[in-house]
């Protein structure tokens, strides 16, 4: 489960228990009354084995609004703690709602050597952004990466690319991909300080 899809499965949680919260609380109202009612038919002994019950669901109210201020608490920590991080290479003085990463430029060659297309995509904690939009994810193993994009707007793009860095300075990463057609290419992701 991703970060976007904890906060929103957090807040419908939430909202269910704020609308369970409230429902106690009024069920809790409409108990007293009906105690009202009832203490002028119930004789002495019915009457405080109900004021013992409504001291029961007042206790039992006061501990589900502590339980609420509880799981607000760590809503809110988990909102903080899902929010964008920085990664080597990219400033952290942007707004919070701008993914802050680095940018890859990747090229892709024919077995002779030759361009044939290349793009920038903003990578990020382990995600791949183009045109402001998750196209994929990457892992890095050392000097290894292995690139999954899924959800390229050029369709040759989306495949598995397993790379290697050749360079340190620019960080440079060549190797081989195979696309969701099955055609391969010889790439090389070059990254780009922001």
């Amino acid at each position: 489960m991703g970060k976007a899809d904890l906060t929103a499965f957090l807040f419908f949680v939430k909202k269910d228990l704020i609308v369970t919260i409230r429902s106690l609380l009024g069920l809790v109202g409409v108990v007293v009354l009906a105690l009202g009612s009832l203490a002028s038919a119930a004789g002495a002994d019915d009457l405080e084995t109900l004021k013992r019950e409504v001291e029961l669901l007042r206790r039992e109210n006061e501990l589900l609004r502590k339980e609420n201020d509880l799981l607000k608490k760590e809503v809110e920590q988990l909102k903080a703690n899902a929010s964008p991080k920085t990664t080597p290479g990219s400033t952290s003085d942007k707004p919070k709602d701008e993914i802050v990463g680095v940018v890859w430029e990747i090229s892709f060659f024919t077995k002779d050597g030759q361009v044939i297309g290349s793009g920038k995509f903003l990578a990020a904690d382990g995600f791949l952004y183009g045109n402001e939009k998750r196209i994929g994810t990457y892992t890095e193993d050392g000097p290894r990466v292995r690139v999954d994009i899924t959800t390229s707007l050029a369709d040759r793009a989306n495949g598995v690319y397993n790379l290697i860095q050749i360079e340190k300075n620019p960080p440079t990463y060549q190797g081989n991909m195979r696309n969701t057609r099955g055609e391969e290419a010889k790439v090389r992701l070059r990254v780009l300080r922001d």
